[in-house]
């Protein structure tokens, strides 16, 4: 029989030769243990019933809806009913006022509650978490350095452990045209909108009727990522619902997939008797879908394997993902329409050779880094200093000049004078190289000059 230090060598080889083959950062799918193992967050259930105490419009406790064959959606809905009632009667001193504008369902005040409720519990950072083998524990989750991490989680401990990820929370995700890096993907909404929580039978049909958009977006991390499935008893039906796409996409002909790891958190470890390799969960219509199992008591040897494929440390997260957000805005739309100038023949060359195709994007081995900083360090106010004005307005007005000279701005495109470091396209971040000095230098003193963008 295999002891338990067998099993941990067995599991820790199985993680590490999946993330060397398959050569890129893991995926995290994360639910409500990891909140319930790091600062005593409740589940859905506890959830419910510590809401349902703290209304009194709840008659009833909250086992008469169980023993009714009630659903944890039904039991939300309930609880958003008597909310309702209670905000606008005798609690409306316990809620913002704003909530009763027409443009918020009437759910809003269970949900603002809910969300005030986890904020709370949640810690403002990972020294308030007493228990120091949990410290250690996340130290090397944060050390896998995740592709993009998933969650059905409201609460904001994984915004706490990456700071530096940008969570993408509900509908968000639909609309999103690209798959990121460096995203924190809040499927069932977030604290920090407690709209977007997903919590009602009502809230659930509505997801569920859009899921299959959101699984169609989640295919290609499931499939070209380890992924590590922890947090979850898999009770939760949207959860299932995903699993069983990625299953009837994924599955081969064995129905083990194998760069998936379901992680179980075993509370006495050496009392199992036989340790599992694979798990198979069920998903819905009878179906089950079958991957790695890990049983861990501790999970610091599992964060270990898992984080052994290198890592981002150091690399701006922000700047890729805009970096991604350009290129796929640019593909998509600016080139179809001809709304930018591309020299073809040079991509050509560069997309055919994988030493110089990183150029294309600023982009260069550590043989011969740069530094983007470094590169495009200057701020508008700042170049109209390099040419003797004491206001951006001036460098701005060649800027136009430029546009009306040759019928572009440099301003609209990332190129070797200007690049948009803002992930949010609405709110720019400009910045320019000495290569956009030297152009408006010879403008302003009215020289010839060429855009080689």
């Amino acid at each position: 029989m295999e002891t338990h230090e067998e099993y941990i060598s067995n599991r820790t080889n199985v993680i590490t030769n999946i993330v060397d083959d398959l050569k890129c950062q893991p995926i995290l799918f994360v639910g409500s243990g990891l909140s319930i193992r790091y600062f005593d967050g409740p589940n859905w259930e506890e959830l419910l019933e510590e809401m349902a105490n703290r209304c009194p419009k709840v008659e009833q406790d909250i086992e008469y809806y169980f023993q009714g064959d009630k659903s944890l959606p039904e039991i939300g809905a309930i609880l958003a009913d008597a909310y309702y009632e209670w905000a606008w009667n005798e609690g409306k001193e316990e809620f913002p006022e704003e909530f009763r504008a027409r443009d918020y369902e009437s759910d809003i005040f269970l949900k603002y509650h809910i969300s005030e409720y986890l904020k709370q519990e949640a810690p403002d950072n990972i020294g308030e978490i007493q228990n120091q083998q949990h410290q250690q524990e996340i130290e090397l989750l944060r050390e896998i350095q995740p592709h993009a991490i998933i969650t059905t989680n409201y609460d904001p401990l994984l915004e706490i452990v990456f700071p530096d990820y940008e969570p993408v929370v509900g509908e968000q995700i639909l609309r999103s045209d690209y798959q990121s890096v460096g995203e924190i993907l809040k499927i069932h909404g977030s604290v920090s909108n407690p709209s977007s929580i997903v919590l009602t039978d009502e809230d659930y049909a509505v997801w569920k009727d859009k899921k299959k958009y959101l699984s169609a977006k989640l295919l290609t991390f499931f499939a070209e990522h380890p992924v590590l499935i922890t947090g979850y008893g898999v009770g939760d039906s949207n959860v299932k619902r995903i699993l069983a796409d990625i299953d009837e996409i994924l599955s081969p002909e064995d129905n083990i997939i194998q760069n998936l790891f379901f992680l179980q958190w075993e509370d006495n470890i050496s009392e199992i008797k036989g340790f599992s390799q694979e798990h198979q969960t069920p998903t819905i219509d009878g179906k089950s879908i079958q991957m790695n199992h890990i049983q861990a008591e501790s999970f610091d040897w599992v964060f270990e394997a898992f984080g052994t494929g290198g890592n981002i440390e150091g690399v701006n997260l922000k700047l890729l993902r805009t970096l991604m957000a350009n290129t796929y805005n640019i593909i998509k739309t600016k080139a179809p329409k001809k709304e930018i100038e591309i020299n073809y023949e040079s991509l050509s060359r560069a997309v055919n050779s994988g030493e110089s195709f990183g150029t294309v994007f600023g982009v260069t081995t550590h043989d011969s880094p740069m530094d983007f900083n470094i590169v495009y360090r200057y701020r508008l106010s700042s170049v109209a200093e390099e040419l003797g004005w004491d206001t951006w307005h001036y460098a701005n007005q060649l800027i136009e000049q430029i546009e009306e000279e040759k019928g572009v701005n440099i301003k609209e495109s990332d190129n070797q004078y200007h690049m948009d470091i803002a992930f949010d396209r609405e709110e720019p971040q400009h910045r320019y190289s000495d290569a956009a000095v030297d152009l408006l230098q010879k403008v302003k003193q009215g020289e010839d000059y060429d855009l080689e963008l």
